[in-house]
């Protein structure tokens, strides 16, 4: 796949090398804005934008590990919490039931 020409001075090109000689080497000094299959856009000015590396993911993916180990340790103590807060309810609700005075019972007439 070559670089292909598409809305006037605009091109497309698979590979770096190529975007790069189009972009800032064009034929009689001429620059083109140029995009690359990964997304990244280098203008006439030579200002680049967009795309991404391997790196990037990388970083980002460790980044997303972390958060989620982060998580994952926030719900098992908020669960623990939850579970300790269950039990004091439960205790709370056998002690009042255990305070509250049993009403008297009619006497029983032969």
């Amino acid at each position: 796949m070559g670089a292909e020409a598409y809305a006037g001075l605009r091109v497309l090109s698979p590979w770096w090398s190529q975007a790069r000689k189009l972009a800032y080497h064009g034929k009689g000094g001429e620059r083109y804005k140029v995009v690359t299959v990964d997304g990244t856009i280098i203008n006439k000015a030579g200002l680049m934008t967009g795309g991404s590396s391997g790196n990037e993911r990388a970083r980002a993916a460790r980044w997303n590990q972390q958060e989620y180990d982060a998580l994952k340790v926030s719900e098992a103590s908020m669960a623990q919490e939850l579970m300790a807060i269950g039990s004091l309810h439960r205790s709370a609700e056998r002690e009042q039931v255990a305070l509250t005075p049993t009403p008297p019972q009619p006497y029983p007439y032969p």
